[in-house]
């Protein structure tokens, strides 16, 4: 499956010893929280942007800038929900009221 294919349908297939996925957009993953009755909800990027960065043919000298990189990225994008999708993992908080 391609990753135009997980963009479209929001499935994800299995790779390696993964287990298949659902790809949710921020604002889906925020609306199934508030269907659920949850209130003051939040949608979270895990890795922020940075996440792109590193590539399973990464040098290993190059690790530790690019870890600098990306933590300023993505403190950078701290804050901005539109900013939110770039990362590769999303956390929704939200509470009962």
């Amino acid at each position: 499956m391609s990753i135009a294919e997980t963009l479209a349908s929001g499935r994800g297939a299995p790779v390696g010893t993964l287990p298949a996925a659902f790809s949710h957009r921020p604002s889906e993953l925020a609306a199934e929280l508030r269907d659920a009755g949850l209130v003051d909800v939040e949608v979270l990027g895990i890795e922020g942007p940075g996440w792109t960065l590193f590539t399973p043919d990464l040098a290993a000298e190059r690790v530790e800038g690019l870890i600098d990189a990306a933590i300023r990225a993505a403190r950078l994008c701290d804050g901005h929900a539109d900013m939110t999708a770039a990362s590769a993992h999303l956390l929704a908080c939200g509470r009962r009221p």
